[in-house]
């Protein structure tokens, strides 16, 4: 399952903006956020990524602060109370920490909200890992969180920092994320109402927040690409050197949520405004499922190298396999392998014997844009509790 949720500052708040991609697959939830906040005393960039397990115990937390001298926090936990750096330095003063609160971000109130998974009337006390921001100090705080309503659309819980005094209920939808934090956030139901207002006619026609819901479990194996990727590609021509070079590729849900498109562009678009470089490739792959055939139709369009294919990817165990011929009617395979969350590689291969042998005509890896570089990439245009 797939979210992406966008908080913007309660009127007069000095909280910021934040954009959330959260994933919750079986064994546990990733969630990607970027806050902009533009306060006039420490104006800031955060990039942070939080995993948890299936309880929504928190695994893992990276945050970066991006400016012109970046600022990294990692830290690692066993989910019962036992913290390390990403060295695998012990972090003794977060003993008994359970979950993670980023000072700036509505969010990781979610992390105790679904863990405890408290019932109207129920209370508990927490201890968490307290991350300042913009600084990145970390330190334990004692919290409280009371299930005040709930109902099949969510709740409403009483979040209390036990240190200062400060308190304020928050309403949560049916996921625990956060629909208002009194006097610092609220969620923005519709993201296009906050998104500058532009006359292009393919805004919000074309492009789509998630997949579609009655075909999201078919359509993961392309969706899991959705965001920027930034990668190192080497040619094999049949004859003559061996040619590299750098580009980004883009993934985006479009059609309602019935597809996955994507933009491969080399050399990348930064990349040829500074060194004034022409387009060796700028195209793009319209990809869906088609349950008659239980496969994915892939339709890519060239006009750089006047090329297009029409091809059927599958799954084959660990990898995608994309599958056509070419202009000549050679097979071809496009191939998706050693996937990660971060990365993944990709190769197209070429017989010009029906299939007997294979020759590699290119192959590139790839790696995920920091989120908060993505979002800019992306979009295009595209605070603080207790």
């Amino acid at each position: 399952m797939e979210s992406h949720v966008l908080w913007v500052p309660w009127a007069g708040a000095e909280a910021g903006w934040e954009h959330l991609h959260l994933r919750e697959h079986d064994e546990g939830a990733v969630a990607d956020g970027v806050v902009l906040n533009s306060a006039s005393t420490a104006p800031f960039r955060l990039w942070y990524q939080v995993q948890t397990d299936r309880a929504w115990r928190v695994n893992d937390c990276r945050l970066q602060l991006i400016g012109d001298i970046p600022r990294i926090l990692s830290l690692r936990t066993d989910g019962a109370g036992h913290w390390t750096d990403d060295a695998g330095v012990p972090y003794p003063a977060l003993d008994g920490c359970i979950d993670v609160d980023v000072s700036q971000s509505p969010f990781t109130n979610t992390l105790p909200i679904r863990r405890l998974a408290l019932r109207p009337g129920q209370s508990a006390d927490v201890l968490v890992a307290y991350v300042s921001v913009p600084g990145l100090s970390v330190r334990p705080a004692r919290q409280r969180y009371t299930c005040l309503e709930q109902t099949a659309d969510g709740g409403l819980y009483r979040y209390e920092n036990l240190e200062s005094g400060f308190t304020a209920d928050l309403r949560v939808d049916a996921q625990g994320l956060v629909l208002e934090y009194p006097g610092y956030w609220k969620r923005v139901q519709n993201s296009s109402s906050f998104l500058p207002q532009t006359p292009d006619p393919l805004d919000g026609a074309l492009f789509a927040q998630g997949p579609a819901p009655e075909l999201a479990d078919h359509l993961q194996l392309f969706g899991q690409f959705v965001g920027a990727w930034d990668c190192q590609w080497t040619g094999y021509p049949s004859a003559g050197p061996i040619q590299t070079g750098s580009g980004e590729i883009l993934f985006a849900w479009v059609l309602e949520g019935r597809a996955v498109q994507d933009l491969w562009i080399f050399p990348s678009r930064d990349e040829r405004r500074r060194a004034g470089l022409p387009a060796d490739e700028y195209g793009t792959t319209v990809r869906f499922y088609d349950d008659t055939i239980d496969a994915w139709r892939s339709v890519w369009t060239g006009p750089v190298g006047r090329n297009a294919q029409v091809m059927i990817a599958r799954a084959a165990g660990e990898e995608i396999v994309v599958e056509g011929t070419n202009r000549h009617g050679h097979p071809l395979r496009w191939i998706f392998s050693a996937i990660t969350d971060q990365s993944f590689h990709w190769r197209n291969l070429v017989s010009e014997d029906g299939g007997q042998s294979w020759r590699m005509q290119e192959e590139l890896d790839a790696r995920r844009v920091t989120p908060a570089l993505a979002l800019e990439q992306v979009a295009g245009r595209w605070a603080r509790h207790g």
